[in-house]
């Protein structure tokens, strides 16, 4: 195989891996469990019973900062 079209497979089968990581990827948001705040969780794998992620609570109303 010449390099240039060693180059172009590894380059389509690096796209067709992130493209494959990127879908199996999801975000949810979570709200109804408080008027003044709500979640959002990331989970990596959603075919896996247990993957990596993170979790996250937002709040509404923050609280009001001065600043001079």
């Amino acid at each position: 195989m010449r390099n240039d079209t060693k180059l172009r497979v590894a380059a389509i089968f690096l796209f067709i891996l992130w493209k494959q990581l990127a879908v199996a990827q999801a975000i949810f948001t979570v709200d109804g469990f408080a008027k003044e705040y709500y979640g959002k969780i990331e989970i990596s794998d959603t075919t896996e019973v247990i993957s990596k992620g993170w979790v996250a609570i937002y709040d509404l109303n923050p609280p009001f900062i001065w600043s001079s």
